[in-house]
């Protein structure tokens, strides 16, 4: 989103969607989340306009991951122009945003916890009571519609990290 624009920031002009779905394939968000999470803030933003830029510069002109539907020399020219439309400010909302998970403005550290299955049964008295479903045959349709395939999924995750 720092990429091609959300709430904090409008982007680099002519990055769309595609492009940057094609960029976090070759792994450079999760580098600068990395980095984020890691360096002091001045080594960070030092990191972010060089080493991470010359990153993106590359995979820009060269396409060397195959990500990317074509090279994009064009849009490599704007990346220094577009850095310097950053500020710190901007960067910290995009990768630490404030949400109801978030002290204070820092990153919660999830690492530790636990993955579970869902509560069906927890789901299905919530719908009973604070949706308003009161036939048993119209939840089983609607969770075999909309929540069996996740809570399988969840389970297979559950067995596969054992």
């Amino acid at each position: 989103m720092l990429l091609s624009g959300g709430d904090y920031h409008d982007g680099m002009q002519g990055c769309d969607l595609t492009i940057t779905h094609g960029l976090a394939h070759c792994s450079l968000g999760d580098r600068l989340l990395e980095a984020y999470d890691s360096m002091a803030q001045d080594a960070f933003f030092g990191y972010l306009c060089h080493t991470w830029a010359d990153e993106l510069l590359a995979e820009l002109h060269s396409n060397s991951q195959g990500f990317l539907h074509a090279r994009q020399p064009w849009l490599a020219e704007q990346v220094s122009g577009f850095l310097s439309t950053l500020d710190r400010e901007t960067v910290e909302r995009y990768l630490c945003p404030l949400t109801t998970w978030t002290k204070f403005g820092h990153c919660i550290d999830n690492l530790g916890w636990a993955w579970q299955a869902p509560n069906v049964t927890c789901i299905a008295e919530f719908c009973f009571s604070h949706l308003g479903w009161t036939e048993v045959t119209g939840l089983i349709c609607m969770f075999r519609k909309n929540l069996w395939e996740g809570v399988i999924y969840r389970m297979l995750l559950l067995v596969s990290l054992h």
